[in-house]
């Protein structure tokens, strides 16, 4: 599952988008992670999409979303051309079987305010798995679908991000509630918590022995009561409308009916009305067809598919007391949508103000709430499937930091704060103003003066690639060029102004290569670009994609390697696959194999 036409260049001159493929090697493109472009801008990296554009393109605007691409890089070719790569977003549509494709709007805004509309084609992408939940289906039948490959992958995806954006929302609400920890709120949508605590908390959510408390699972003990009454019972109210009635017991008439009366024929009133003897009245008509019932029935549709997704997550674990009670609010729902008069109303259409009812009713105003958070996750869930591979970066590093911190717990880092926005920025979390300490390891190597002098090591994510080479100028500018999601430089600890020992640079793709096997192709891509770079020390490359583990597939891991980059495919979740970033680190700073965890 590449992505062998989503990489676009647009000419400088003439404005034209051209398709860039870094599948098909030719004299006049280049590899993903080339140094030296002679199209003018390397081609992408990593089979991740991205965007090519003249260095006078200041922002690029997403036109369905509104939000702004991220820069990666800044850049000038063999003749001296300014450019810049942007990072796009992966495919969304929905598709049972085979690779999804989609065409985004994007408008690149120029100085002094000109901006021009293109359109961009992502194709063979991940697809998202198919849901059933529409107006002729009482209940998911979802399991008589035959799964496949694709769908496999989808699942897996969405339950990556489901818990990363559960943890994230834990993490963010209980800072709310702590006293000692700085917190911004809603004004500034960022809550702080220091690296350690995050760490916990990270390698807890998918090691404990049991389905993860998903806002779902919270629902399912409240809700369940309340909604069959409402639903089953609405609200309703009295409506005035023009309706044909007996002459005799029109109790109401406004000027549209005395206007049709006056267009009848006849002088009396018994003449105008006719054979039947029917004249338009005001009549006073009850019905449910309210806002707040409309609400209600939008809440209904959203719980079961969001109860279907969470039972198929934890199909292995149906005794569970967290799983009983999901299944068994699933039942209410589907009774709900089987028998409920709200069923027949019309769909709700966009996110409407809330009125009297459902901010003061004590029936409507629990709904009403749980309503706003289910949506308010649902858009996230969106926004992270169209930013999965950044989520992907994110959890990767994440994993990286948790194996620092086991080999380093006494380190700085482990003390810094790291922001957390409630409000994802382009499938990222973690506020860019976060920056962390640095790490002290050591190698457990003895000398004569006792034990040899440790390493420093630094996390450096790609958007401080500029400020770092500015801080430290050993750090090479042409790493940045190719754009890794982050990297470690390791100093000796008793030479901290010396040039670095080793640079690990991290690169992550977020393919199951379910169109064929890519993991050794990409790294050989990756070894010839950092071999072309000068740097004082020595420069490895890593690349981590996740693994797609087939029925009787009992392998978690699969692993190749160059001379100058390692490339895995891990399965998920990444808190069982600690031993590889704890073997990348002890690589990094040249600690024996054999080695634990030394502070």
């Amino acid at each position: 599952m590449t992505f062998p036409s989503a990489i676009k260049t647009i000419d400088r001159r003439s404005g034209k988008l051209t398709l860039v493929s870094p599948a098909v090697p030719q004299a006049t493109l280049v590899q993903p992670w080339a140094t030296r472009p002679d199209v003018g801008s390397p081609a992408g990296y990593g089979g991740r999409p991205c965007l090519i554009t003249p260095a006078s393109v200041t922002a690029v605007m997403v036109d369905a979303t509104g939000q702004w691409l991220p820069l990666l890089a800044e850049f000038t070719d063999e003749r001296r051309m300014p450019w810049k790569k942007f990072d796009l977003p992966s495919t969304f549509t929905e598709n049972a079987q085979g690779g999804a494709r989609d065409e985004v709007g994007l408008r690149l805004h120029f100085e002094k305010g000109a901006s021009k509309p293109i359109r961009v084609i992502l194709e063979g992408g991940l697809p998202r798995r198919v849901h059933l939940l529409n107006e002729n289906i009482q209940s998911i039948a979802a399991d008589h679908i035959e799964p496949t490959h694709w769908q496999h992958a989808s699942d897996i995806a969405e339950a990556l991000y489901d818990q990363h954006i559960d943890l994230i929302h834990h993490l963010y609400d209980h800072a709310a509630d702590d006293p000692d920890m700085f917190f911004d709120g809603a004004a500034g949508g960022v809550a702080a918590w220091p690296l350690s605590t995050i760490l916990e908390d990270w390698r807890g959510a998918a090691m404990r022995d049991e389905p993860r408390l998903a806002f779902v699972v919270k629902l399912a003990d409240t809700l369940g009561a309340l909604l069959q009454e409402v639903a089953l019972v609405p609200r309703k109210q009295l409506t005035r409308e023009r309706r044909y009635q007996q002459a005799g017991r029109v109790n109401e008439i406004d000027a549209t009916c005395l206007r049709w009366l006056a267009r009848q024929p006849g002088y009396t009133v018994a003449e105008k009305a006719g054979a039947k003897q029917q004249a338009l009245g005001i009549d006073r008509v009850e019905h449910a067809d309210t806002l707040e019932n409309r609400i209600v029935r939008e809440l209904v549709s959203q719980l079961i598919e969001s109860c279907e997704r969470y039972l198929g997550e934890n199909a292995a674990e149906p005794q569970h007391p967290r799983v009983h009670a999901v299944t068994e609010f699933k039942r209410i729902l589907d009774r709900i949508w089987a028998q409920s008069p709200l069923r027949k109303l019309a769909p709700l259409v966009g996110i409407p103000h809330p009125n009297y009812v459902l901010q003061r009713d004590p029936r409507y105003r629990p709904l009403w709430k749980a309503y706003v958070m289910l949506l308010k996750q649902n858009l996230q869930r969106h926004e992270a499937w169209r930013w999965r591979h950044r989520l992907w970066a994110e959890a990767v590093s994440i994993a990286m930091l948790a194996s620092l911190s086991q080999l380093a717990p006494g380190s700085a880092a482990t003390r810094s704060s790291v922001l957390l926005r409630t409000e994802q920025q382009a499938g990222r979390f973690i506020d860019e103003r976060t920056s962390l300490g640095r790490w002290e390891l050591t190698t457990g190597e003895a000398n004569a003066d006792g034990l040899a002098p440790g390493r420093r090591v630094h996390y450096v994510d790609q958007h401080q690639f500029a400020e770092y080479r500015t801080a430290c100028p050993s750090f090479p500018d042409q790493l940045a060029k190719l754009c890794p999601d982050f990297a470690l430089v390791s100093y000796d600890s008793d030479r901290p102004d010396k040039p670095p020992r080793r640079i690990l640079a991290v690169w992550t793709v977020f393919d199951f290569d379910l169109d064929g096997d890519h993991l050794l192709a990409r790294c050989k891509e990756i070894d010839q670009s950092v071999r072309m770079i000068r740097s004082q020390g020595e420069l490895h490359g890593v690349l981590v994609q996740p693994k797609l583990r087939h029925d009787g597939d009992r392998d978690v891991m699969n692993e190749t390697k160059s001379v100058r980059c390692s490339a895995y495919r891990l399965a998920l979740p990444l808190q069982s696959q600690l031993s590889v970033f704890d073997r990348l680190v002890k690589d990094l700073v040249e600690m024996p194999a054999s080695e634990t965890s030394t502070a």
